[in-house]
């Protein structure tokens, strides 16, 4: 626990830095110190640096998914271990502009691009705050689209496996002699499916339920073909039919109406920024000069 706190926790300040807390950047000992905004009871201050307790909850709340992969739990000392880097955090800053730092032109040269980025955030966020997606616009194109919301395509296959090679082109053999595969298959596959005559029903393409070479042998079949030997992921030798396949059905839109509403609220979105970038770039000098990448 100790070498994630030590890694995430640089990460956690800069990140409560940017969104969570509040304050005056004057550095002058004379410039007079207002009290900005915070959300919640105030949970910390140094001088002009303060953070509400919502701020903080809702900061904290925003980087759920990136304790989660680090299994960290989000109890009151973790908690408290961020906001005690905060709070030095803040002292080190303070301490800094006394000294001047916050003039020196590396700090500046950061600052600035710092600013400039989250400029460019609040802009967009204000610009696309008011973007909707009604329903009826979802329903419309769910209708014009319906034919290319398909799942995978189906497979009607069937399977034989056996231990050994000699006997794998033994059963390959009889196959195209013309015996049928399904009576083969009930009495020579050493596989669970050996006993539906080796009838997997309608399969699509799943990774964690059959191995690469078994899903890249049915996507070179036609119909009714069988396939070649292969040796599997369990050192048995297959054999496999294509008995039939069909195109994947449509989804029906409750399953995937968020997911449409909220693709057509990014592309409106991307728009929208797509035209006040245009808009911009005639008020604006722009030089570009890709020639010079390499």
């Amino acid at each position: 626990m100790k070498k994630i706190y030590i890694l995430l926790i640089p990460g956690f300040v800069l990140f409560f830095s940017l969104v969570g807390c509040q304050g005056t950047s004057s550095s002058r000992p004379d410039a007079k110190v207002t009290e900005s905004q915070i959300n919640g009871p105030l949970l910390a201050q140094v001088d002009d640096w303060r953070i509400g307790l919502d701020d903080f909850e809702k900061s904290l709340s925003a980087l759920e998914p990136i304790i989660a992969k680090e299994n960290i739990k989000i109890d009151r000392d973790f908690k408290m271990r961020v906001l005690d880097e905060l709070v030095n955090n803040a002292l080190l800053a303070q301490e800094a502009k006394r000294r001047g730092l916050d003039q020196d032109k590396d700090v500046i040269e950061v600052v600035n691009r710092y600013k400039q980025t989250i400029l460019a955030e609040k802009l967009k966020n204000d610009m696309t705050r008011d973007v909707y997606v009604s329903d009826k616009e979802v329903e419309d194109f769910y209708a014009k689209n319906k034919d290319s919301m398909k799942g995978l395509p189906e497979f009607k296959v069937r399977e034989i496996a056996v231990d050994n090679e000699a006997k794998a082109k033994e059963i390959y053999m009889r196959l195209l002699q013309g015996e049928d595969f399904s009576t083969i298959a009930l009495t020579a596959s050493t596989i669970e499916s050996a006993k539906r005559g080796g009838d997997l029903g309608y399969i699509s393409y799943d990774p964690n339920k059959k191995f690469s070479k078994f899903w890249s042998a049915v996507a070179a079949l036609d119909e009714g073909n069988i396939s070649n030997i292969f040796k599997g992921e369990d050192g048995k030798f297959y054999i496999i039919k294509l008995e039939s396949k069909r195109e994947g059905e449509a989804y029906p839109l409750s399953k995937i109406k968020e997911e449409i509403k909220k693709r057509l609220e990014e592309v409106r979105k991307g728009e929208k920024i797509g035209a006040l970038i245009s808009a911009s770039k005639q008020k604006s000098k722009v030089i570009i000069n890709p020639d010079l990448l390499k």
